[in-house]
């Protein structure tokens, strides 16, 4: 009986086109994670700044700019409210 390798496909976003050698070395780390081999779908979207956003099996890993400055901003919200809610 032949063993079926189970495969899993990651959907990868990022500002710019990834370049072979990236792509190649995102694909070998999350097959180490995920102990499987996992093929990347790439595409781009300018929004993001930088970074990349990864969907895979059900998961959503966000390691984009412009999610770090969104996540800064409400920061900054927050310590604002927090002050004026002190006074």
């Amino acid at each position: 009986m032949v063993e079926v390798e189970e495969r899993t496909v990651a959907s990868v976003i990022s500002a710019r086109e990834l370049s072979e050698g990236q792509a190649e070395t995102l694909a070998a780390l999350l097959s180490r994670k995920l102990h499987k081999p996992v093929e990347l779908d790439l595409k781009t979207d300018p929004s993001l700044l930088g970074g990349l956003l990864i969907y895979v099996e059900g998961n959503l890993i966000d390691h984009t700019i412009k999610k770090h400055m969104q996540d800064m901003g409400n920061a900054i919200q927050r310590s604002i409210h927090d002050e004026s809610a002190a006074w």
